[in-house]
């Protein structure tokens, strides 16, 4: 379901990422390296604008949170979570959310 609300929410939440030093910033960073050397490999005419990497970078850092506060909050509530999305799809880079409260 849409919500523009919801979006502006998560949109806001990507800049407080990239403002914090740890946690979600040090994945932003690693990811965005990663991106980075995948996308300097591509030929010219393939390769991504430094905005369209950035904002695809972020999108997956969104994801993580969005993920982790789905498994977290559930456990918090005492309610079954079923194993990550990503390692139902046969991955196996499955990042845990983050404990230190």
């Amino acid at each position: 379901m849409w919500s523009a609300e919801g979006r502006m929410a998560l949109y806001k939440l990507q800049d407080s990422f990239l403002k914090v030093g740890k946690g979600y910033r040090e994945l932003y960073d690693a990811f965005k390296a990663k991106a980075t050397a995948k996308n300097d490999a591509l030929p010219e005419a393939e390769r991504l604008t430094h905005g369209h990497l950035n904002q695809q970078v972020r999108r997956k850092v969104t994801k993580l949170f969005l993920s982790h506060l789905w498994e977290t909050w559930r456990g918090l509530e005492g309610l079954p979570t079923r194993k990550a999305y990503i390692l139902e799809h046969g991955h196996t880079d499955y990042i845990p959310p983050f404990t230190d409260h």
